[in-house]
């Protein structure tokens, strides 16, 4: 008896230093009961499965990696998937001026399989939520949006001309105010077609900080698999091309190009391929921009030292940090002193963008 008494007491003590299960009203079964604090309760467990880390509170970065569309915070926390729907090749992001996540959604364009898609982004209560992704109807394909100051968004796609039967390059542009039904206005087609012996490309359209050009790298197939490639700024309201640079006669230009986010820095970084010993490697460069003022642009000189080992260049909001990738993580580098400042995060981060007011 006396033993029982011991081993009732001790099953007391346990229980007693256990929480108990809330009541719930009569005949009303409970969805959920307190876990019990007790290690060595029967239900609890030794330890318990990591909580998934939070998402981002203030997403300011955009990317891709494996045809995922990917937000972060701008220290690289928060990393969070956003759900794309059937657009599973996800390349291209590019953040829509304004918003503040709460009262006005930040918005996303990005390509998947030559369509252009967008999606809202909130952050009520600091919480992170998507919208519905949303097909933008386009009469051909696209690729490689950028969501400009002015609110249009730039596209590159192929066209076909009537006179010659050649297919050419062009950049369009689309008003954010004519969004999801636009009605493409074109602002630059290739003079020369595309044909067997000589592939014409243009590519890496971005706009400047005003919303009043763009830059992009135009190529011209010299040889199989040579290329000679010429950076050129096209002026939004006179139509006037300028070439500012030309590359000679290797790749080019072709892992990201951005415009400064202020006028006052007014510089474009751009990742250049270069040889290699075994293949190519990746080099970002800058070029400060003159402007007369009336439609023509020139080079006026680099903006830093070339910065090899990275491509898909972005400016932060004040042009002080570049966000770039190594195709195996995300990295900034500050743009003073060409140093790698910090690494965001651990996935390759391709086609990054910062997010700007």
């Amino acid at each position: 008896m006396q033993a029982r008494g011991m081993i009732a007491l001790s099953i007391a003590l346990v229980l007693a230093g256990c929480e108990a299960p809330p009541t719930e009203p009569t005949g009303e079964a409970g969805l959920a009961f307190a876990k019990p604090s007790c290690p060595g309760h029967p239900s609890c467990t030794p330890e318990d499965p990591p909580e998934d880390p939070p998402g981002a509170s203030d997403p300011v970065i955009a990317f891709t990696e494996g045809g995922a569309l990917w937000v972060a915070n701008a220290d690289g926390s928060g990393e969070t998937q956003l759900p794309t729907g059937s657009a599973t090749n996800v390349s291209h992001p590019s953040w829509a001026p304004g918003g503040d996540g709460e009262s006005e959604p930040y918005r996303l364009i990005f390509e998947s399989d030559g369509m252009l898609f967008t999606v809202e982004v909130w952050t009520t209560g600091g919480t992170l939520g998507f919208g519905q992704v949303q097909p933008i109807d386009l009469p051909t394909e696209a690729g490689e949006p950028d969501w400009g100051s002015s609110g249009e968004i730039l596209y590159r796609t192929t066209v076909l001309n009537p006179a010659t039967g050649q297919l050419h390059w062009a950049i369009y542009a689309i008003s954010d105010e004519e969004l999801p039904i636009p009605t493409p206005t074109p602002i630059y087609m290739a003079s020369v077609g595309i044909t067997e012996d000589n592939y014409h490309s243009i590519g890496e359209a971005t706009w400047n900080p005003a919303g009043s050009a763009i830059a992009f790298v135009e190529s011209d197939e010299v040889q199989p698999y040579t290329y000679e490639s010429a950076l050129r700024v096209v002026d939004r309201a006179t139509g006037i091309v300028s070439t500012v640079l030309d590359y000679g006669s290797f790749s080019g230009a072709g892992w990201g190009m951005d415009w400064s986010a202020t006028e006052s820095a007014n510089a474009l970084a751009y990742a250049f391929e270069i040889p290699a010993k075994r293949g190519i490697a990746w080099e970002i460069r800058s070029l400060r921009l003159n402007s007369d003022g009336a439609g023509s642009f020139s080079a006026a000189g680099e903006m830093f030292s070339p910065i090899t080992g990275f491509a898909f260049p972005t400016w932060s909001a004040d042009d002080t940090h570049l966000l770039v990738s190594d195709l195996k993580t995300l990295k900034t580098l500050e743009v003073a002193s060409g140093g790698v400042e910090a690494t965001l995060t651990r996935r390759d981060g391709r086609s990054s963008d910062w997010r700007r007011p």
